[in-house]
Order: C-alpha cells, then structure tokens, then sequence
C-alpha cells in the first residue's frame, strides 16, 4: 500500500511540474480566466457617497437597542431627501446611499 505524502511535499511536486506562470498582455475581451500580474486601485472611491452593503434600516448607533420610528426608505442608487433624526430610521437597499445622521444598517 502507497504511503500519503505530506501537505509540504505535495506542494513541492506541484512547483517542480508546474511551470511558472508567465506575464503577457492581451486584449480585455481575451483575459477572461487570466490573472492579473500586478495590484491594481482605483485612484478614488466609486461612488463617492458612502453606501449600503445590504438591505436594511440605516440607524444612528445612538438608537442601538431601542426601538425607533421608520420614517421612510430609500432605493439604491438614490440619496435621502433629509438627514436622519435621533429616534428614526430610514428602510434603506443595497447601493443607495447612508442618510446624513446614520452609521450603521
């Protein structure tokens, strides 16, 4: 019966067989399954308003625990018309943006 070899000598069989991946360049529309050679960043933040990351009321961390009032909603992709009072939340969807008076969903 073979023995199993360890999880370090399995990864240096792998390395030693596989050839190191090379840099090239090629269209956008060829690079699907590619990896990128190098980091890249956005120069600055897309969109620039802080947004929801899910569904849910935006709050101020003040109101944390107690039971508030829901004084609107808003959808993704649009700003509240005003600024969020203590004692109120807003119903808010992924995108849009977090009301003034908010900081947390």
């Amino acid at each position: 019966m073979d023995r199993m070899i360890s999880p370090d000598r399995a990864l240096e069989l792998v390395q030693e067989h596989v050839p190191s991946p090379r840099i090239a360049s090629c269209p956008l529309h060829k690079a699907r399954g590619r990896v990128l050679a190098e980091s890249i960043a956005a120069p600055e933040d897309v969109p620039r308003f802080v947004r929801a990351m899910m569904d849910g009321y935006a709050v101020a961390l003040a109101d944390a625990g107690r039971e508030v009032d829901v004084a609107g909603i808003v959808a993704a992709g649009h700003q509240a018309a005003r600024s969020v009072a203590p004692g109120r939340c807003l119903e808010i969807m992924t995108g849009a943006a977090c009301p003034d008076g908010t900081e947390a969903v």
